[in-house]
């Protein structure tokens, strides 16, 4: 998750968060990399959105910048001395673990380490909103700061969240530094979409895949970020979260707890459908853009409703659902019976696939998709 994505949220950005849970895999496998002297010049770290990718490039550079020495490219990784001298000692595990008191930490927390460049859309100083592109000029700065020598005496990083924001001439230009990369330096680029991101700079990059987090996983971390989250709450939003806990949290919030809301009061006047209600829905998210605080997320919500009605329709429980809302679903999927309920899924889904992609209007796609249910209620 970027700064962008996180500037309103209560959860530690990854540069600030010492726990990575239910990517162990992953993270052994880069320490062994490291152990054995094996160290790549660039990283490709992909999944899907939310699921600690970010976490785990700033785990991997806190480590490097902590247990890593200019001397260990080539050879074992050494414990490298910190500004006054002292060298920790070495990881004993195949964990990147890193104290968040120590310095090195502190550092990058702050975003203060002088050896760490990070780039990302972030957000634009003159509208207040979130870009969504790194530029060519901001790609080609990273390149000169690798290029120069280490202020501390060891590694030098970038990190790239998320790559694919790079715009064709950004990613041109990121692959001078990734054919002749400086040495003792390391560039990690967290994608949501690999496949967006040319094929000349994804074959130049040793690619580590992280798996969606289990929902027993989001379940029990949810009410660490978000005490207030009951059991029962916790089990319903990471079912939803489709194994991201960035998205279960988005799901938590107030804005997400606030579109649910309203969703959950216009299928339960169904079959009658109140369009100004709808029209409200649309217009309180029009202005968001497809981010996930916005029109992306409602989207997400709708589905997951729709998804529900259709699995109850088949003989299935109401999964996705709190009490409050599975009486609701059981009375709508008796209604409509699941042949019925396909037709509406297989057309809803079409329709928000390109309200997401394309520019239109958002309020009425809404409304088209509503429409849809109260006709196929009232056949």
């Amino acid at each position: 998750m970027s700064a962008a994505d996180d500037a309103d949220c209560s959860w530690p950005l990854p540069r600030a968060n010492p726990d990575l849970v239910g990517q162990e895999q992953a993270e052994a496998h880069l320490a062994a990399v490291y152990a054995a002297g094996r160290p790549a010049h660039a990283w490709l770290f992909t999944g899907p959105k939310g699921i600690g990718k970010a976490t785990l490039a700033f785990r991997l550079v806190r480590w490097l910048f902590r247990h890593g020495g200019s001397e260990r490219v080539g050879g074992p990784a050494t414990a490298a001395a910190d500004l006054f001298g002292t060298a920790p000692p070495p990881p004993a595990s195949p964990s990147l673990f890193v104290d968040p008191a120590d310095p090195v930490f502190r550092r990058v927390a702050s975003g203060g380490h002088a050896d760490l460049f990070t780039l990302e859309p972030g957000i634009d100083p003159k509208r207040g909103t979130p870009r969504t592109e790194i530029s060519v000029a901001e790609v080609r700065a990273a390149g000169a700061f690798l290029a120069a020598t280490a202020a501390e005496g060891g590694w030098r990083a970038v990190i790239v969240d998320p790559a694919e924001a790079m715009n064709r001439n950004a990613a041109n230009a990121l692959l001078k530094t990734l054919e002749e990369p400086p040495h003792g330096t390391v560039l990690i680029l967290v994608s949501h979409a690999p496949g967006m991101l040319p094929a000349t700079v994804r074959s130049r990059c040793r690619t580590v895949t992280l798996a969606p987090l289990s929902t027993q996983t989001i379940a029990a971390l949810l009410p660490s970020y978000r005490p207030e989250t009951t059991v029962d709450e916790a089990t319903v939003l990471a079912r939803l979260a489709r194994g991201s806990i960035g998205h279960a949290l988005r799901l938590a919030s107030s804005e997400g707890e606030r579109l649910r809301g309203q969703l959950t009061r216009l299928f339960r006047a169904l079959p009658a459908v109140e369009p100004l209600a709808v029209l409200d829905l649309g217009e309180a998210v029009k202005g968001q853009g497809s981010g996930e605080g916005g029109f992306a997320l409602l989207a997400d919500l709708l589905r997951a409703w729709l998804a529900s009605i259709v699995r109850v329709a088949g003989g299935a429980p109401p999964q996705e659902a709190l009490a409050s809302e599975a009486e609701t679903i059981g009375r709508l999927a008796a209604a409509g019976g699941l042949e019925r309920w396909l037709q509406v899924w297989e057309n809803s889904t079409r329709l928000l696939a390109r309200a997401e992609t394309a520019n239109m209007d958002l309020k009425q796609i809404l409304l088209a998709v509503f429409l849809n249910v109260e006709a196929a209620l009232k056949r």
